[in-house]
């Protein structure tokens, strides 16, 4: 089970890296080097047109609005914590099937996903890492809580990290003399 949650939080920690990163240069307009603008562009490409279906309901409301790429990073961001409660909260005993619990893992986290209160959740990542750490000792919301801590640990050190190295290649670091 232990390298289920490590495997689940670094899978999120990658993605929410993406997705924030992503939502970031969008928000704050920053240029990206080419290597690191096509990862975003690829990303976008992959996951704004899911996302741009799943925020459908938005036209039903207002038809002439045009969903924004950041309520896209956004609601990407929402269901990697859905999932990432989802997965932890063990709603189906642990002898269940592996299909049963998926199918169950998938349900709840879809919900929580397109309700935005896997967003909620993301942002709440102070209370998850101190609730990992120190308070939480039963197995299944320590699961729970390690898995989110994870993700947004991941997701922030993932997101400096690329901005960093952004900044140093868009200003010419020399990489040879800092790796040497």
């Amino acid at each position: 089970m232990r390298s289920a949650t490590w495997f689940f939080g670094l899978l999120g920690a990658v993605f929410s890296t993406v997705a924030l990163v992503s939502l970031c240069s969008k928000i704050l307009h920053i240029g990206l080097v080419p290597v690191a603008a096509d990862i975003i562009a690829s990303y976008r490409a992959v996951v704004h047109p899911v996302m741009t279906v799943l925020l459908g309901w938005i036209h039903w409301i207002r038809p002439q609005w045009t969903i924004p790429e950041w309520l896209k990073d956004a609601y990407a961001l929402s269901f990697v914590g859905g999932f990432g409660i989802a997965r932890g909260l063990g709603l189906v005993d642990e002898e269940s099937d592996a299909l049963v619990k998926a199918v169950t893992v998938g349900i709840c986290g879809a919900f929580f996903g397109a309700s935005f209160l896997g967003l909620i959740a993301l942002l709440l990542a102070p209370v998850w890492w101190y609730q990992a750490l120190f308070a939480l000792q039963t197995p299944v919301r320590r699961r729970t809580a390690l898995t989110m801590a994870l993700s947004t640990l991941g997701a922030l050190f993932g997101g400096v990290l690329f901005f960093a190295l952004n900044y140093g290649a868009f200003h010419g670091w020399n990489w040879g003399a800092i790796f040497s």
